[in-house]
């Protein structure tokens, strides 16, 4: 769901036309929410009790052991492209809007998981999870942040309303950031 980098580059490809580009962006989100839907469906609907934290280990009695390596290398390369995909996002982030060289913004954008595992977390999963709350939760406070002051310049008769909306989810999302540090 973490599909913000997408977002210039989608605007440049619809050239600048709204209705395409808002309608990409639900279908952009819809399409993840239902696939990761599915999949937990299938899994539980597949393994019951004996659902893993991975989601894959738990069907290794029932699929068999090649089975299960597949899965696990196609989630392997999810994770990996997806990990790319972030780091380059990152990487340009750090390049172009805090003027960082190239080469120490890829160490950068490319140590924050090995420094996470250096400090001692060696599940996987756990710091998948933490990296997901804590960065995704701060890039959504930023988002709305950047939509707040760009409201506060328009006289809108809503305005006031979308900002308390934006207030409460930046919240929101920091109490999630919060209780995933604690």
């Amino acid at each position: 769901l973490a599909g913000e980098p997408a977002i210039p580059e989608m605007w440049d490809i619809v050239g600048g036309r709204k209705k395409i580009f808002r309608a990409a962006i639900v279908v952009g989100t819809l399409i993840p929410i239902l696939a990761t839907a599915l999949f937990a469906w299938a899994i539980v609907g597949v393994s019951g009790s004996a659902t893993s934290p991975e989601a894959i280990e738990g069907l290794r009695g029932l699929l068999g052991t090649r089975i299960i390596t597949l899965g696990a290398v196609a989630g392997l390369l999810a994770i990996l492209t997806s990990y790319l995909v972030i780091a380059l996002y990152m990487q340009e982030m750090l390049r172009y809007d805090f003027l960082v060289k190239r080469t120490p913004a890829w160490a950068g954008a490319l140590s924050v998981p090995l420094l996470i595992f250096s400090i001692g977390a060696h599940n996987f999963i756990a710091v998948i999870d933490i990296i997901g709350s804590v960065l995704f939760g701060i890039e959504g406070i930023i988002i709305l942040a950047a939509a707040v002051l760009i409201l506060r310049r328009k006289k809108t008769a809503s305005r006031n309303v979308k900002i308390t909306i934006a207030v409460i989810v930046g919240l929101c999302f920091a109490l999630g950031v919060l209780q995933k540090l604690i």
